[in-house]
């Protein structure tokens, strides 16, 4: 084992270890601090969602739904059809069933453990074996104008719909069988502090402790065979400026890390096939996103300029740099009806 993977596999058991190290201080001493904050907690909006039952629904209910409640998990079975999965192989007509699980339990005042994750089989009646993914798990902090998170975490940014460009932290699984788009995100192990001034405006730094890409279909290509590169420094940051809840909403950003889709670089031949390298690149990128709501229409704009190791374009094998802007327009028509149209622009430096 390299001496780059045991230093990076210190910091990453670090990060756990202190997340889970609060969690279980707080969680082991949970009934003295709510007997404490009692009065405290009563003025404060509950994290998990309250559910009333009557008479003797309620009795019959009691014992079971207490435990859950208490601990702050909710959950569902889902199941469904597909036609095709997304793997690029020939297995149709699947049959998907899944467990999700969340844990979004209050420790004390201002603090929360929050976890969510899925076991997942996306051929329930065939050959092919479960699989599991925690997508988040961190403890989350609040004191005053100071908000922490520390762990696994989604980082989301972008005001247009679906399509951002300035969304560039933390990476999807375009393989997961789910009719909900945001599903596919994965979080990754970092470090985020925010800071907010006045009633609109904030600040916000992330520190990316992991890197892990775009989870794609893989490329089943007779002749080529396709290696992983995965780069050995994790360092990663980002940086936010946002201003929420006016007339106005606009942020500008700056994320150096690396790009979470691979470069192609064909570097031999393996017997008769060509070998192509899949090589993740650092990236720069200055972005910036506004929306405004007038009447009954909501209108965003996003871009991001991406700066590439390949900038002066000389690199056939490497991304030339480039500017990506989403324009958007959503007409609100009343009863849960609305309608959205977005044009993007992706243009090569």
């Amino acid at each position: 084992m390299t001496r780059e993977l045991l230093v990076f596999k210190s910091k990453r058991l670090q990060i756990y270890g202190v997340a889970f190290l609060i969690a279980f201080l707080f969680l082991s001493n949970q009934k003295a601090l709510s007997q404490d904050n009692d009065s405290v907690m009563a003025d404060e909006p509950s994290l998990s969602p309250e559910i009333s039952f009557e008479g003797e629904y309620e009795k019959s209910n009691e014992n079971w739904y207490s435990p859950m409640k208490e601990l702050g998990i909710t959950g569902s079975l889902r199941g469904g059809y597909w036609s095709s999965n997304r793997l690029n192989n020939n297995e149709n007509n699947l049959i998907t069933s899944s467990t999700w699980l969340t844990l979004d339990k209050r420790l004390r005042q201002g603090l929360t453990l929050y976890a969510d994750g899925y076991i997942y089989n996306q051929d329930t009646f065939g050959s092919e074996s479960s699989d599991h993914r925690v997508k988040e798990i961190y403890v989350h902090f609040r004191s005053g104008d100071w908000d922490y998170r520390l762990g696994r975490q989604i980082v989301a940014w972008g005001r247009a719909d679906r399509l951002n460009p300035t969304d560039n932290l933390t990476p999807r699984d375009f393989t997961l069988l789910s009719p909900e788009i945001d599903e596919e995100r994965m979080g990754t192990e970092a470090v985020k502090i925010s800071k907010v001034f006045g009633m609109h405006s904030s600040i916000t730094g992330v520190w990316l402790v992991n890197f892990e890409p775009n989870q794609l279909p893989p490329a089943n290509t007779p002749g080529l065979q396709f290696v992983h590169n995965i780069p050995e420094d994790h360092h990663q940051y980002a940086i936010k400026f946002d201003q929420s809840g006016g007339n106005v909403d606009w942020s500008i950003s700056y994320f150096s890390g690396f790009d979470l889709n691979a470069d192609l670089a064909i570097t031999g031949t393996s017997g008769a096939d060509i070998l192509v390298q899949q090589q993740y690149n650092k990236v720069n990128v200055i972005g910036a996103d506004l929306a405004t709501i007038v009447g009954s229409n909501r209108y965003a704009i996003e871009a991001a300029h991406t700066e590439t190791k390949d900038s002066s374009g000389l690199d056939d094998f490497i991304k030339n740099s480039f500017m990506h802007v989403v324009v958007g327009i959503e007409r609100d028509f009343g009863n849960n009806l609305s309608a959205i149209v977005q044009g993007l622009s992706l243009i090569h430096i």
